[in-house]
């Protein structure tokens, strides 16, 4: 009985730790944004998820439910993009969209047939996300790092190495 019982709580240990395995790539005034560590190569790009979490949900989901017009939004809670990254010049393209609820069920998806691509601009969140997926291909499949915070907005920056002096420690990032 007792090796049953440790069967399933190890099982249940291995699932939470697999779920939470998002790495923080940078925020806005309404979204924080992760990548997961999971990129694949697809010819010459990389297929990479973004996970998106609303910052204040309630007006987020009163968006959703006004634009979409549909009320199932009332219980969304974060959505997933699948995206297709070109890191030699730094741009993507959307495949999927999926919205979930706070338990993790999925509340609607579509698939994304025409979307064009999208170049980053510096200091973007196309940038750093292109960035993440960029070092997570290139260096240590699960890095302890996060790039530097950045706005919507353009800016200029003067750096040799995004990386050099943050580290994540779980989601949150710190100064070495």
């Amino acid at each position: 009985m007792k090796r049953y019982l440790f069967v399933i709580v190890a099982l249940f240990l291995s699932l939470t730790i697999y779920a939470q395995d998002w790495i923080y790539v940078d925020e806005t005034d309404d979204m924080t944004f992760y990548v997961s560590p999971s990129v694949r190569k697809t010819n010459s790009n990389y297929v990479a998820h973004e996970k998106c979490v609303p910052k204040n949900l309630i007006a987020e989901r009163e968006r959703l439910v006004n634009s979409m017009e549909d009320t199932n939004f009332y219980r969304y809670a974060y959505y997933i993009v699948t995206e297709l990254v070109d890191i030699d010049i730094y741009r993507l393209k959307s495949l999927s969209f999926v919205y979930y609820d706070d338990n993790g069920d999925v509340i609607d998806s579509w698939n994304c047939k025409d979307d064009d691509w999208h170049y980053s601009k510096p200091g973007t969140i196309i940038e750093s996300f292109c960035k993440s997926v960029e070092y997570l291909v290139n260096g240590d499949k699960t890095p302890s790092y996060t790039l530097p915070k950045t706005t919507m907005k353009p800016v200029k920056r003067k750096y040799n190495n995004p990386l050099k002096n943050k580290v994540v420690t779980k989601g949150k990032y710190i100064k070495k």
